[in-house]
């Protein structure tokens, strides 16, 4: 049963379960690796058409190939980590990962394409509002955080939205830490060539996703921190 009010959201055990979620999952490296290397072809295949359009002394196919070689890596980016979303929903739910379901690769193949569409839609109005005023974009960001997840467990696009937005309402404070901490990760996983990523990746998932199960009234201790 949810308690109203919840109780604060305590970051720093958060933090701290979800490493201990992370250890006990040790798989979720397994994709993190992958998404890294993902990462270094997108940012060799930016270096690669810069190049060929500097090069290039008139109009060729050269940035089209570029911009497909580039694109590639990007997209099965996007789509790995959003199996690793659906992986880490199913280890935060109440008992973890019992029962037999349906492959993560095949969820989130399903529901690739309207995340895909949907986040840049939303990523076009919050950063809209960032550009015209700051507020508004930030409040955006904040009040939909949990969009994808919503969307993944439920679906239905327009009921995910409302649904985010009730998840969210009382929370800005809350959720700006958050935001804060996700962003501290995002800066530590650039150290040492960016190989930090492997871990912050996963880490910053779960810590973001033990938020969402908090607001969903889901007691932590009813997250299974092992896998027996």
């Amino acid at each position: 049963m949810i308690q109203h009010p919840l109780p604060p959201f305590a970051h720093g055990q958060a933090l701290k379960q979800a490493y201990r979620l992370l250890q006990s999952h040790k798989g979720l490296y397994g994709l993190s690796v992958l998404i890294f290397v993902l990462i270094l072809l997108s940012v060799y295949g930016v270096y690669f058409a810069q190049g060929q359009l500097a090069s290039a002394p008139a109009p060729t196919t050269a940035p089209w190939l570029s911009l497909g070689l580039l694109s590639a890596p990007t997209l099965l980016y996007a789509y790995l980590i959003l199996v690793l979303q659906v992986r880490v929903l199913r280890i935060t739910a109440r008992g973890g990962e019992e029962g037999v379901q349906m492959s993560a690769y095949r969820v989130a193949l399903r529901k690739f394409l309207p995340l895909l569409l949907l986040g840049l839609l939303l990523g076009l109005a919050c950063s809209l509002g960032l550009v015209l005023f700051i507020v508004p974009g930030l409040y955006l960001v904040l009040r939909l955080a949990f969009l994808p997840q919503v969307y993944i467990e439920q679906g239905g696009l327009w009921r995910s939205v409302k649904e985010a937005w009730r998840l969210t309402d009382g929370h800005f404070y809350p959720l700006l830490l958050l935001l804060v901490i996700q962003l501290a990760l995002s800066l530590l996983g650039g150290i040492a060539l960016g190989l930090g990523v492997i871990l912050t990746l996963p880490l910053g998932m779960l810590y973001h996703t033990l938020f969402y199960r908090y607001l969903q009234g889901v007691p932590s201790e009813e997250i299974h921190e092992a896998i027996s």
